[in-house]
């Protein structure tokens, strides 16, 4: 009986579920049963068993919640906090008319400092990076302050060094404000695996934490060190240097992305895959090469096969040349595979079949367990593909602790594996987050603990986003000016690598220098009324700015500044340009601004001549409704501080969802496309015009 208990359990869930106000026998639902077993029987090689085997019983443990719910005392909105070290770095007052500024706040409610900085960075090594009318300086975990508001610039600590300003003197320090060593560059980074990359005279190179020169400045851009290897740029070709600035892949590709102890590489069209070693595993090819990683396998498809690389270094061959079977990328021990449009499950070591496709969908394992579809059934199965929950037409989410959100009656109920009820309430959604579950009810979200609890009533009216640095803490808000964070997991699980490590323009090369500490930038606007705007960067308070100089052109170092928001919640904005230096002024050469969602917007980036290997700045800008898609790009050649453009274009494609036909269409000087095809003006011009017809002026090329 024992065996049969979770079984025949959810059975009774289900049949209440879905059979209330049913006048049929107990036969005909014995019959239907025996129908679906036949129809699972028919995908599988071997019938399910009659009886479903349950978990190997072990005893529950006594669960410890580690929740917290976190009152934020504030009289107005947050817009974004970030946790690290267990303090909250909070921003509010972005979306009102009140001050903008920075707090900090602990894991346990306790309020370490107000609401009074213009920045603010979360805490490294012990240590926060803030800034008050312009200067910067260093406060502990109890809000004092260690190293004193004289600093002219100043990052993070990385790796126990942080960057500062003083005047024209500039450098790294130490916890204790000690200067460590002086530099004489035009910009330096923060240190990643003890090397920083730093430019001089529009060449980079890398520096060790002791200050010297650790590799010479030879290459026209560096990026940070991952594992013991770093990307670099020499002319307009990227490589891979390790750190003693050897390379590993020479300088001769348009793009190198790394996955695990493997780099994919493209050029031109090309594309391939080289080991750490240097070893070529897959050499260039025009067809298309994914690399991925299944825990600890590495995974290399190509048209035709895959090849399989365990840790060892053992290579294994399959072959995927039935284009209508593929895997999907799960991280568990059995992964998805999907054959004629049926899902079933491979062994992640061998890739045997140990579920053959039969199901119509198949989520991933969650713990032991995965919800599966049959036509429009639901139920779940064990690894060993045995049924544990009955198939009906109420779904069953499953969590990664092995328990189980059953719809009852278009609500759900939280039971553990062997059919124990966790709540007697039923909500309207049940997830899994952290050590415990957010659950709704009437739009109104509240959380249980491991054990079921309901340790917080849904009583939220708003569920904001995740804490950056934290999925598992969770803004919510009761009232106007009433906010919380419910902690719901205290380990960091969220990489603040962007925030954290910063690349900076130096004192040495002026007016960059200057600019990204006081300048402002005057932006022209799309308002006719409007001819252009003031916007001062030192107040963008709730922007992440990314500086890099970049040789292109007569090799005159550009400024390519990056600027986006730490978090929005819809529409997530951000801010792009090249500045160069003419006689001694900052100029603005191009600038961009772009806002996510339906808005759409621009960002500035660098180009390519494919045909003489000329680096181009440019903008590309996309926006879209839910009937056509815009995009276009504008490139320009960099010479003697001015940026002349080389190509305009602009494109609409039509929805396929909303329209059959599904056209692209775009001019090119003189020439007409449909569809990557060149047609005729007369052709071009009996295509269906656009409501807002003015989009439709697509290409011109200029010298």
């Amino acid at each position: 009986m024992k065996k049969l208990l979770l079984y025949c359990f959810i059975t009774i869930l289900l049949i209440l579920s879905t059979c209330r106000g049913n006048n049929g026998t107990t036969n005909e639902r014995e019959a239907s049963d025996e129908l679906l077993y036949d129809k699972i029987s028919s995908y599988s090689t071997t019938p399910p068993p009659t009886n479903p085997t349950e978990p190997i019983p072990s005893e529950k443990p006594k669960v410890i919640t580690n929740i917290k719910l976190v009152t934020l005392t504030l009289s107005d909105c947050i817009d974004f906090a970030m946790y690290t070290e267990n303090v909250f770095c909070v921003y509010t007052g972005a979306y009102s008319n009140t001050q903008r500024k920075y707090g900090f706040i602990r894991d346990d409610g306790a309020e370490i400092t107000p609401y009074i900085y213009d920045y603010a960075y979360p805490f490294t090594g012990g240590l926060a990076c803030v800034r008050i009318d312009r200067k910067y300086g260093y406060i502990n975990s109890n809000g004092q302050t260690v190293l004193p508001f004289i600093y002219d610039n100043a990052t993070p600590f990385a790796e126990g060094l942080a960057y500062f300003e003083y005047a024209d003197t500039y450098g790294f320090i130490d916890h204790e404000g000690s200067v460590k060593f002086l530099l004489d560059c035009d910009s330096v980074s923060s240190f990643c695996e003890g090397l920083a990359f730093f430019s001089i005279d529009g060449k980079y190179g890398y520096i060790g934490i002791d200050g010297k020169v650790a590799i010479e400045p030879v290459f026209d851009e560096a990026f940070y060190f991952t594992a013991g290897f770093a990307k670099v740029r020499v002319g307009n070709k990227l490589g891979v240097i390790d750190i003693k600035g050897d390379y590993i892949i020479d300088p001769v590709y348009d793009d190198i992305n790394m996955h695990g102890d493997y780099f994919a590489v493209d050029s031109g069209m090309m594309q391939g895959v080289i080991h750490t070693s240097g070893e070529i595993i897959i050499p260039l090819t025009n067809e298309f090469v994914y690399v991925y990683i299944y825990n600890d396998l590495t995974c290399i498809n190509t048209k035709g096969k895959m090849i399989v690389i365990y840790p060892d270094g053992e290579k294994r061959e399959l072959d995927t040349s039935d284009e209508k079977s593929y895997l999907v990328h799960d991280r568990g021990d059995l992964i998805r595979v999907i054959t004629n449009e049926k899902y079933g499950y491979l062994d992640a070591k061998d890739f045997s079949v140990i579920i053959p496709p039969m199901y119509d969908y198949a989520k991933e394992f969650a713990g032991n367990y995965a919800s599966v579809r049959i036509g429009d059934t639901y139920g779940v199965i064990n690894k060993e593909g045995d049924i544990v929950v009955p198939f009906s037409p109420a779904p069953v989410d499953v969590f990664p602790n092995d328990t189980f959100a059953v719809n009852v009656e278009g609500k759900y109920q939280l039971i553990d594996s062997y059919g124990n009820i966790l709540n007697e309430r039923l909500y309207d959604c049940v997830i899994r987050r952290g050590d415990g579950y957010m659950v709704w009810r009437n739009s109104f979200v509240g959380f249980l603990d491991e054990t079921g609890y309901e340790i917080i009533p849904p009583i939220y009216i708003t569920c904001y986003y995740s804490v950056l640095g934290n999925n598992d803490c969770i803004i919510l808000k009761t009232a106007p000016g009433d906010y919380s964070v419910v902690v719901l997991s205290s380990e960091q699980n969220n990489d603040l690598t962007k925030i954290l490590l910063r690349n900076e323009i130096t004192p040495r090369i002026k007016p960059y220098g200057q600019f990204i500490k006081y300048g402002e930038i005057r932006l022209e606007s799309h308002e006719s009324n409007v001819p252009y705007y003031t916007e001062r960067i030192n107040e963008l308070n709730d922007f992440v700015f990314n500086y890099k100089l970049l040789s292109i052109g007569d090799g005159t170092p550009l400024l390519h500044y990056y600027a986006y928001q730490f978090i929005s919640h819809l529409f997530p904005v951000s801010r792009s340009g090249f500045l160069s230096v003419e006689n001694g002024e900052l100029k603005i050469l191009l600038f961009a601004s772009k806002c996510g969602g339906s808005i759409g917007g621009t960002i500035t980036q660098m180009f390519k001549d494919d045909e003489t290997g000329e680096l181009l700045i440019g903008t590309s800008s996309n926006s879209h409704s839910p009937s056509y898609l815009i995009s276009g790009k504008n490139i320009y050649r960099y010479s003697n501080g001015s940026a002349n453009q080389v190509v305009s274009c602009c494109c609409i494609s039509r929805c396929t969802s909303y329209y059959e036909d599904g056209v692209e269409r775009y001019k090119y000087g003189a020439e007409y496309y449909i569809n990557d095809e060149q047609v005729t003006a007369e052709e071009y011009d009996k295509l269906p015009r656009y409501s807002d017809a003015k989009w439709s002026i697509i290409c011109e090329q200029r010298n």
